[in-house]
């Protein structure tokens, strides 16, 4: 994730380019690792939708302002505020799993 935000500094546009691949899919390999864990759990009790359906609804919304936020931000050289938007997203839904994670 880090390195993903980091390209947007980096000169060579080559080595940008790189770094932006790199880790854009070193998150997404996390991500699906942690999603398909969860997902495979059985809550018991025929529960397996009320975790499911809230967060495909979940993540149908957020790809929704995604795709209006690309919209709002279309120049090329307004790239950087969509990497800010997303790295701050990141950072908050990170922080929300460690608050869960330490009260659980």
């Amino acid at each position: 994730m880090l390195v993903s935000y980091a390209s947007q500094y980096v000169g060579d546009n080559d080595a940008s380019l790189a770094m932006l691949v790199a880790g854009v899919c070193g998150s997404r390999v996390g991500l699906w690792s942690c999603l398909t864990d969860d997902a495979g759990k059985d809550p018991g009790g025929g529960e397996r939708s009320s975790w499911g359906d809230p967060n495909s609804a979940l993540c149908s919304a957020f790809e929704m302002l995604s795709y209006v936020m690309g919209i709002v931000w279309a120049k090329p050289e307004e790239f950087k505020n969509l990497i800010d938007i997303s790295y701050a997203g990141m950072i908050g839904a990170a922080a929300c799993y460690r608050v869960y994670w330490a009260r659980s």
